[in-house]
């Protein structure tokens, strides 16, 4: 294959590498992707013409122009900078594509590569980048030296292009191995840079919304039977590292595992929305984070002995009375991944948030809305880390029985409907709790009703309720199944009617955890819906009217979700390490190489010693490793022979610069050296098995015996005392080397 064919094969893989770096994160549409695909595909398969035609050029500049003007006007329009930008070198690429007749269309392909694999370093999250990298850089290195190889054997003619592709052929793994070499210290600068540069995420670059769609269940409205059909999906959306702090690790290991995301209030024609007279929710920031306020008064205090020993999460709860656990703390880092929604899921009971982005200082802008519901407006796309500090446990049933029948008179907005509903619902409700004075039994007693329900997801049409009467009508008295939004809503709409205040939360039930990473994975599999019921002074309680036998469960461990287990902890680890890693890391990690901050003065010269020190060790290592790479590379005649000028050289008889094997041999013959006749025949089968066409195995085997002859004649032979010549050689005769 040609040097040019090879070119063309390897700007044809670069910009593939950098196309599936921007196309795996979205970067661009499918129907644009798909487009340059096929283009790609066209352009590199037709004939290519010796040289563009000037009517191909100036249609080429024209559609240039047009692309540029669009490009300008989405990114002005509708603040599209990065997508319009990516959808135009896109353009550029099948333009070069179409016209790549000299090296500089190939070196400007190869520009275009590395501008999109820079732009997929800032907009892929997932673990296939590092891989596509570890790719791209050796390919593109090698392209680039073939470009140069064509680029200068064009210049000196044809005559001298047909010998630089002979030997650039024959010598095709020196070239790898060169442009392996050059990959690896690309990385290692990359590496360098990406430890001591600061951090910016990517709210540094606009981008238009690439996903606009919302995820089930989590948007401002909720219809009934819409949120159960996303229980079959089994791909992770979060990853929760429990801390322990103040609690064991046992216990930590073992929390509730409720997330919740949004909460409802207000529920009519069979759908649930947020209502203007809901709980209004606010937040305050202290010491990095993010903290729920009521009336004006956080519901953490500080803790002054955990903040100054340097300890995460340096709050801790109000107390509560009558409730023993209310300043129990639970702490948790938590990695969601983009599900296209800007709500953050918190456990049950949440108190405070700090955010862990990639952008410096965190996200500047945390909406609290109304039941204690979190969102990060424009949240930078792909995964989003937060701790979050929430209380351990909730009441024990003791005291929430303690707390009777509190005052309704402020959370009207959760008693909404009372009355509204068919008469069939309040007979229901009024039979389930007529008899329970405390709120605790008449949450029971509906609680236990439901229980007798059947769960299912495949839900069946209602025959004899009215097609315009409330669904959750059908659900109690008609099919008597369903799945955790009829059983969530159907508690609700039971405890209104009983004076109860309660509200609907959708959210993830439960996880699977994952002993390779020691962290839970929840899925979206896991999606959930339960209520939460006010009980006074103790606030807002969790309670999960769904069946036992419908709740998400945690997967079976088998051979394939070992293997799964082992891909997810592995992103978990690069999410955290590398596209997490921020200005803190950054500081901590040279901090630990010796670097002072303001406030300290001098320099670890320990730690600057050590540091300074890798560079002449990896010098040191990178020489030898060249050495034993060039003698393993050896032919296995040049190899003999190297042995064999060692010997003659221990026994005072060297050889000069400019002598061949040959040559060496007839003076060892004029002066009489041991074994010189042998050493002829050696010289002679030598120089034809290195410098002939061909060499076949059993010449090989020769050459070896003839010098395990010369080997031994010398050895049997005494030394000599004659010192080594230092002749010098004459300037007319050339230097040879085996």
């Amino acid at each position: 294959m040609s040097l040019r064919r090879h070119r063309d094969l390897l700007s044809a893989a670069q910009a593939v590498i950098a196309l599936a770096a921007v196309g795996l994160a979205e970067g661009t549409s499918p129907l644009i992707l798909a487009m340059t695909i096929a283009l790609g595909i066209h352009a590199f398969v037709r004939p290519l013409a010796r040289e563009s035609s000037r009517i191909a050029e100036r249609l080429w500049t024209l559609g240039t122009l047009a692309a540029l003007s669009i490009a300008v006007y989405r990114a002005f329009a509708w603040a599209q900078i990065l997508d319009a930008g990516i959808d135009f070198l896109l353009f550029l690429i099948i333009q070069r594509f179409y016209c790549r007749q000299r090296c500089r269309e190939h070196l400007q392909l190869f520009l275009l590569g590395s501008v999109l694999m820079s732009i997929g370093a800032v907009i892929n999250t997932d673990l296939n980048y590092p891989f596509l990298l570890a790719l791209y850089l050796p390919i593109a290195a090698m392209g680039l030296i073939l470009i140069q190889l064509v680029s200068e054997a064009e210049r000196l003619g044809s005559r001298v292009e047909h010998e630089v592709e002979r030997h650039a052929r024959a010598q095709s793994g020196v070239l790898w191995r060169s442009a392996i070499g050059v990959a690896l210290m690309a990385g290692l600068a990359g590496f360098a840079v990406f430890v001591v540069f600061p951090r910016f995420g990517i709210g540094t670059m606009i981008r238009g919304p690439a996903r606009t769609e919302m995820t089930s269940g989590f948007s401002d409205r909720v219809k009934l039977g819409h949120f159960g059909t996303i229980r079959d999906d089994a791909s992770v959306v979060m990853r929760v590292q429990p801390h322990p702090h103040g609690e064991s690790r046992e216990e930590a290991a073992h929390l509730p595992l409720y997330f919740r995301g949004t909460a409802f209030d207000r529920y009519e024609n069979g759908g649930w929305t947020h209502s203007k007279a809901a709980h209004a929710s606010g937040v305050l920031r202290v010491l990095g984070y993010w903290v729920f306020a009521e009336q004006g008064r956080t519901i953490v205090r500080v803790d002054k002995a955990t903040r100054l020993g340097r300890r995460p999460a340096p709050l801790r709860p109000r107390a509560v009375p009558g409730f023993a656990a209310s300043q129990k703390l639970s702490a948790m880092s938590i990695i969601l991944e983009d599900i296209g929604t800007d709500l953050v899921f918190v456990p049950s009971s949440p108190l405070g948030l700090h955010f862990e982005t990639r952008a410096l200082g965190g996200p500047r802008r945390v909406h609290a809305g109304s039941d204690r519901q979190l969102a990060v407006p424009g949240r930078p796309p792909g995964a989003f880390k937060y701790e979050v500090l929430s209380r351990l446990t909730p009441p024990t049933p003791a005291e929430l029985t303690a707390v009777g029948r509190p005052d309704t008179s402020t959370h009207t907005a959760y008693l909404q409907g009372a009355g509204e509903r068919s008469t069939a619902i309040t007979e229901l409700s009024r039979a389930l709790t007529h008899r329970a004075e405390a709120r605790l039994e008449k949450v029971k007693s509906v609680m236990s009703h439901l229980g007798q329900l059947d769960y299912t997801t495949d839900l069946a049409a209602f025959e004899r309720t009215p097609g315009d009467a409330d669904p959750v009508e059908g659900f109690l008295f008609e099919t008597r199944a369903g799945h955790c939004e009829y059983f969530a809503t159907a508690a609700a709409v039971l405890l209104r009617e009983a004076g109860v205040p309660t509200r609907v939360v959708n959210g993830y039930l439960g996880a699977d955890w994952n002993h390779i990473g020691r962290y839970y994975a929840v899925r979206q599999a896991n999606a959930h819906s339960w209520i939460e019921v006010h009980f006074g002074d103790l606030g807002w309680v969790t309670f999960d009217p769904t069946p036992p036998q419908g709740r998400p469960a945690a997967v079976p461990t088998s051979t394939t979700t070992s293997i799964a287990q082992w891909i997810d902890a592995l992103r978990n680890t690069y999410l955290q390490h590398v596209i997490d890693f921020g200005l803190a890391d950054q500081l901590a990690l040279l901090r630990g190489m010796g670097l002072r901050t303001p406030e300290q003065r001098g320099l670890r010269w320990d730690a600057a010693a050590l540091w300074a020190l890798v560079p002449v060790l990896a010098g040191v290592g990178w020489r030898l490793a060249s050495r034993l790479r060039t003698r393993a590379g050896s032919p296995r005649e040049t190899q003999l022979y190297r042995r064999i000028l060692s010997e003659f050289a221990g026994r005072a008889y060297p050889r000069r610069d400019h002598e061949s094997a040959t040559g060496f041999a007839r003076r060892l013959e004029a002066q009489g050296a041991p074994a010189a006749h042998v050493m002829r025949s050696f010289a002679e089968l030598y120089s034809r098995l290195r410098f002939g066409r061909r060499s076949t195995p059993a010449d090989r085997a020769q050459l070896g015996r003839i010098a395990d002859e010369v080997s031994a004649e010398l050895q049997a032979s005494p030394r000599s005392d004659e010192p080594a010549s230092q002749e010098t050689p004459r300037p007319s005769e050339g230097v040879v080397r085996p």
